[in-house]
């Protein structure tokens, strides 16, 4: 578990079991978070370009380093004020590398690169500038129509970089119908959108959709069109092209 107060400056925080930002504690700063991390409180990443500096009262190591969090020895509990890194030519950027879960809000410049499941389970989580990368994934959990209560929903305040693969998951026996809409994502700007989706659970005969509007990703379920409709379609298609070839042929 980290202390009350936990700032990287540059440097990589590591968790080989991992790192809990338990109620009451905030990880803040700029550099690379590798490992899971299970966030219940706060992550504060840089606003524009951090300074390097950190709490000169805190545990540091020098530009570039490495750290980890304290052990869970109730006796040897982590200072109230841990310091990672340091210098201002690091990453400007909270960087994760690995699995992210939690309901803790993510405030400044954060970017995943690993897995990050919002919520407990479902959930609403609150960002404000927060970029996907190509590899990243995003789980969904989706348990009925209302955000938060029943379904998972990201909310970010700020730009929101788009990337990686959406993963959209049911629980609870949740059986969607065709129609179904839910809001998961919304957005002060967007750029970019997902490469790729995967949808999980549904009946056969539906399908996943996205639709991407001006502030908000909605998830939908459509029924998947049935193999006699794309036929009838084709008929359609060619009947139009008759009567041009029998007009050609009367004027020659």
């Amino acid at each position: 578990m980290l202390g009350a107060t936990t700032t990287i400056a540059g440097g990589t925080l590591r968790g080989a079991n991992g790192i809990l930002i338990g109620e009451g504690r905030n990880l803040e700063g700029f550099g690379t978070v590798a490992g899971k991390v299970v966030n219940q409180d706060s992550v504060n990443g840089p606003d524009t370009r951090a300074d390097g500096g950190g709490d000169a009262g805190g545990v540091g190591l020098p530009p570039g380093g490495e750290g980890s969090p304290g052990g869970g020895d109730p006796g040897n509990p982590p200072p109230a004020v841990i310091v990672i890194g340091g210098g201002a030519d690091a990453i400007q950027s909270l960087v994760f590398t690995g699995d992210v879960t939690g309901r803790g809000s993510f405030t400044g410049s954060v970017l995943f690169l690993g897995t990050y499941s919002p919520g407990n389970s479902p959930g609403i989580v609150s960002h404000e500038t927060t970029s996907f990368g190509a590899d990243a994934r995003v789980m969904i959990e989706i348990g009925g129509l209302i955000p938060g209560a029943q379904h998972d929903r990201i909310d970010v305040s700020g730009d929101v970089v788009l990337g990686g693969t959406l993963e959209l998951t049911l629980i609870d026996g949740f059986a969607p119908q065709a129609g179904n809409r839910f809001e998961i994502l919304r957005f002060g700007t967007r750029t970019g959108a997902f490469a790729s989706l995967v949808g999980l659970g549904l009946a056969p005969g539906l399908q996943w959709t996205l639709d991407y509007e001006a502030n908000a990703l909605f998830a939908g379920v459509q029924a998947v069109p049935e193999p006699q409709t794309w036929a009838l379609f084709g008929v359609g298609i060619a009947s139009l092209a008759l009567p041009r070839r029998r007009h050609r042929g009367a004027s020659t």
